[in-house]
């Protein structure tokens, strides 16, 4: 019963986000501010922790199958985009190393952070 009630939490998480993308005028999924939604209330203490832990650990364990649907849909547009693929190719893995380059340089500087003011 558990999973249920945080499966439903998610859900409304996302509706409002869904309703959001409606009201406000800026292009950006109602997924995201689900998630700002949700991680907004997990902080303010809103959304209880013990309640979404175990939607939220199963969810994790079985996310490769949510991959599925864009990995066909890969297969189904590959003749439309046969001949930009390296350049796809090539934007992904730049900007993979990018981000990647960007977390650890701000990893770095946060923990640099934290040790200076124990300090």
């Amino acid at each position: 019963m558990r999973n249920t009630y945080g499966f439903l939490i998610l859900l409304l998480c996302l509706l409002f986000g869904n309703i959001l993308t409606l009201l406000i005028p800026v292009a950006i999924p109602g997924s995201i501010y689900g998630m700002g939604i949700f991680l907004a209330g997990l902080v303010a203490g809103v959304i209880p922790e013990e309640i979404v832990d175990a939607i939220c650990e199963s969810l994790l364990l079985h996310m490769n199958l949510f991959f599925a649907p864009g990995a066909v849909n890969l297969i189904l547009v590959y003749p439309s985009i046969r001949g930009t693929v390296l350049k796809i190719l090539f934007v992904t893995v730049v900007s993979t190393i990018l981000v990647i380059i960007s977390t650890g340089l701000t990893t770095q500087f946060l923990a640099r952070r934290k040790e200076a003011r124990r300090v």
